[in-house]
């Protein structure tokens, strides 16, 4: 089984060599890692080229810096005409030594179109975390023949959201793309079209990625307009591609739209009264929240009277540009 490696790298110059160490210690061989330089200020694209060079299952590609949802799609478009399954890793991740070849082993076996494991988070500054011992087959592993059951609140949590602890079956996902729409959030929404499209997953207990808790990334340091923007861009392509088009089966449309509806709330209203210090830039985003807020409510694309008392209120205050209360009020949330 060969299988491409898709790597977006931005200003990882202190962690990639970590990364690509750990892809280049893989048991299993018939792989290449394309990765993409999005315009790094650092030495990253420098270190990248040097690995190439040593070995050339590392593929190097840059661009002008546009973003990991850019460079994911370019990288996709690139996928070598033998592959047969890919996997998402960041660059300043580290996967286990038997990651591919243990993902591959299940995927063959039970004809999977995704193999998912687990994940655990190390500090910033780990240069190799401890490898467990990874041996198969295991019989607590769990086989999903039917994937309506993840438009339900109940397992639209956790890990199966994230995109980089996966490896998918190539020819189950290779029309798909990230949309250019969403600079935070794209894997929440990449999941609900890859869960719309397969029809087998197995799900694994083995520790086999390593999340670094890198404070430099993307996610690490927050841009509060582009994060409201942004999430309110995925609650408009949420329910324009599953609900809108009914792809949502009528036992989960409930849960899903509590999702939208919730969602709105957390990340639109809340996150920024909550997060955000600056008082200045926090009234700003208060007020951007107000027009997608009264969008939606206009357009019935999520219903407030799913929320509770409070959040309702929220809302309310939100819609009527009362900053002030609605500062106050978060802090009951």
């Amino acid at each position: 089984m060969k299988i491409s490696l898709i790597l977006p790298a931005y200003n990882v110059a202190q962690y990639v060599g970590v990364c690509l160490d750990s892809i280049l210690a893989q048991t299993h061989k018939n792989f290449e890692a394309l990765i993409m330089d999005d315009g790094s200020k650092d030495k990253t694209l420098q270190i990248l080229k040097d690995y190439a060079r040593k070995d050339k299952r590392i593929k190097v590609f840059s661009h002008k810096n546009a973003g990991v949802t850019s460079s994911r799609n370019e990288l996709l478009d690139k996928v070598s005409k033998d592959t047969d399954a890919i996997f998402y890793l960041d660059t300043d991740d580290m996967i286990h030594p038997k990651t591919l070849e243990t993902l591959a082993y299940y995927m063959k076996k039970y004809k999977a179109d995704v193999v998912e494991c687990c994940l655990t988070r190390v500090e910033h500054n780990t240069i190799l975390p401890e490898y467990k011992e990874v041996k198969y087959p295991r019989k607590d592993i769990k086989i999903l023949d039917d994937m309506n059951i993840f438009w339900s609140n109940k397992t639209r949590i956790g890990p199966w959201i994230n995109i980089w602890n996966k490896l998918y079956k190539w020819d189950k996902v290779k029309y798909l793309r990230f949309s250019n729409k969403l600079a935070y959030e794209e894997d929440y929404f990449y999941g609900c079209l890859v869960h719309d499209t397969i029809s087998r997953k197995v799900l694994i207990p083995d520790v086999l990625y390593y999340y670094r808790k890198n404070p430099t990334s993307v996610n690490g340091k927050l841009n509060f307009e582009r994060y409201v923007r942004t999430t309110a861009n995925r609650i408009q392509l949420s329910y324009d591609t599953f609900l809108k088009t009914g792809k949502v089966p009528e036992k989960y449309r409930s849960d899903f739209e509590y999702d939208l509806v919730n969602d709105c709330y957390r990340m639109v209203i809340r996150k920024n009264l909550k997060k955000n210090k600056n008082f200045k830039s926090c009234k700003k985003m208060f007020l951007l929240s107000a027009q997608y807020i009264n969008y939606f409510y206009n357009n019935k694309i999520v219903d407030f009277k799913r929320l509770n008392i409070i959040k309702r209120w929220m809302v309310f205050l939100t819609r009527h540009h009362q900053f002030i209360l609605a500062k106050m009020l978060v802090q009951l949330t």
